[in-house]
């Protein structure tokens, strides 16, 4: 048996440095048995916003027992930071009051409306309220979408996936409704509903300022749940996910946050029309408001950035050279399976392996080291992303591979971005990893390039452009591997 038992907490800093602790008892436990005991700690309202850890010891007169940590975030006094003056004001469609408290705790004043019409799309951002769509909001969609092609922007917080109608969007939207956890080998319906880990697409849009991929991983629990009720802790960001439903209409969307294999489900999305925009949010917001920091950290962000006059690009400038598959360098320009530009994966064989495990391309374009199977229980041979092939259009299997469209016998894929100011040629270093020779069709803003990529070659097309946004699109032999886009003078 263990008697005399203490639990000490202690937090501790990036430095090493103890800020807070405190010893509390903890109940005799009988051999063999299991007892359990929340242990509340305060936390200093001194600290500042970073990163920490939560220390806990067990132990008894005798010796220390066990010892666990955690990492814990914690958000200082000026982490809310105010959302301050807006350039526009904030007009509020929210019949159960909910959003309007929330907005108000982050310092956003709004007028409550009971419809949309008479809005300005100059000088108004209108808010649709967590929840709010219906009857009502269905009848104003010609108005909706007329305020946002005058230059209306429009803040649409997480819906009911039973009744939203996103199919009056700029680009239509589906929202999922296939639950995360779930007691099914393969459940179907992906991608789910609600995630955790999200993807920060834009990593330096406005929307993510100060919130960081750590912080989209898990949120706080707002429910206090713990093991003896029933369900699950409330910790998914999003609770509210959404796909686009014609993905033609992707050169409509800047995709945000994503999550889900291949990056599907979307979190945050702006999708244009016109002069204006919809920013549409599948992240649990409002019924967070005052328990998590970042949540409320990303509402104000939300309507900070749609209320201002500032003018809302569709697509992020490109650097002077990208390098596909490395996602830094990428910065959004190919979003999850939207794009139809599959990652190309490359086996890095151990030079005293080279001869036992030959490299070979299958009639798709997978590389493989060793052969098409048991690929994955080599673990000397490490599978490394390395430019982006023309797969599309494609979808996911049960199990998550990935599944060509029936019919498909050539790979299409497509890429947005801005061109930078000054650059008038843009060159694609395009690979071809077989013997035989391959056709490439090319076309920037719908003008026609053919690239013929002989056997085992690597080679750089060239094309006339002017600065502005691009859809530069791909379509041939899936083998064909499109290494670099870069930008000249």
């Amino acid at each position: 048996d263990l008697k005399g038992l203490k639990v000490r907490w202690v937090i501790v800093d990036s430095s090493g440095v103890n800020r807070a602790q405190a010893s509390v008892s903890f109940p005799d436990v009988k051999y063999y048995a299991a007892r359990s005991k929340q242990v509340p700690f305060d936390v200093p309202a001194n600290l500042p916003t970073g990163k920490y850890m939560l220390m806990g010891v067990l132990s008894n007169a005798d010796s220390v027992l066990s010892t666990n940590y955690a990492s814990l975030f914690i958000a200082g006094s000026g982490y809310k930071r105010p959302v301050g003056t807006l350039a526009r004001e904030v007009k509020l469609y929210d019949p159960s009051g909910k959003s309007e408290r929330a907005l108000s705790a982050v310092g956003v004043a709004s007028t409550r409306v009971s419809n949309v019409e008479g809005l300005s799309a100059e000088k108004d951002l209108l808010i649709l309220g967590a929840e709010s769509w219906g009857a009502t909001l269905a009848r104003e969609v010609p108005t909706m979408q007329k305020f946002m092609k005058d230059g209306g922007r429009v803040l649409v917080l997480h819906q009911d996936f039973n009744t939203f109608d996103g199919s009056w969007l700029p680009a239509p939207i589906r929202l999922q409704k296939g639950e995360l956890d779930h007691a099914l080998v393969f459940p179907g319906g992906r991608p789910f509903r609600n995630g955790m880990s999200v993807n920060p697409e834009r990593v330096d849009h406005p929307a993510l300022a100060g919130i960081d991929r750590d912080r989209l991983f898990l949120w706080n629990d707002f429910t206090n749940w713990n093991e003896t009720k029933p369900g699950f802790p409330q910790v998914y960001p999003v609770t509210r996910g959404f796909v686009l439903s014609d993905p033609a209409t992707f050169g409509k969307a800047s995709v945000i946050a994503n999550y889900d294999h291949g990056l599907e489900g979307i979190g945050l999305a702006e999708l244009f029309d016109g002069s204006g925009s919809a920013m549409v949010t599948g992240f649990d917001l409002v019924s967070r408001s005052g328990s998590d920091p970042v949540a409320d950290r990303m509402l104000g962000n939300l309507v900070r950035y749609m209320a201002s006059r500032d003018v809302h690009q569709v697509r992020d400038v490109a650097r002077d050279r990208i390098v596909w598959g490395d996602y830094a360098s990428e910065r959004g320009a190919v979003t999850g399976v939207y794009s139809g530009m599959l990652v190309n994966t490359v086996p890095i064989v151990p030079p005293d392996l080279v001869n036992t495990y030959k490299l070979s391309v299958d009639k798709e374009g997978f590389w493989f080291a060793g052969g098409t199977s048991g690929w994955n229980t080599k673990p000397a041979i490490q599978y490394v992303a390395k430019g982006r092939r023309p797969y599309g259009p494609f979808t996911f299997t049960s199990g998550g591979s990935v599944q060509i469209a029936k019919g498909s016998t050539a790979g299409e894929g497509r890429i947005f971005l801005r061109v930078p100011d000054g650059r008038s040629t843009m060159v694609t270093t395009i690979q071809n990893p077989v013997a035989e020779s391959l056709e490439l069709e090319l076309r920037i803003n719908g003008v026609l390039q053919k690239v013929s990529v002989p056997g085992n070659q690597i080679v750089k097309a060239e094309s006339s452009i002017k600065p502005g946004d691009f859809e530069i699109g791909f379509k041939g032999d899936r083998r064909l591997v499109i290494l670099e886009t870069s930008f000249r003078e």
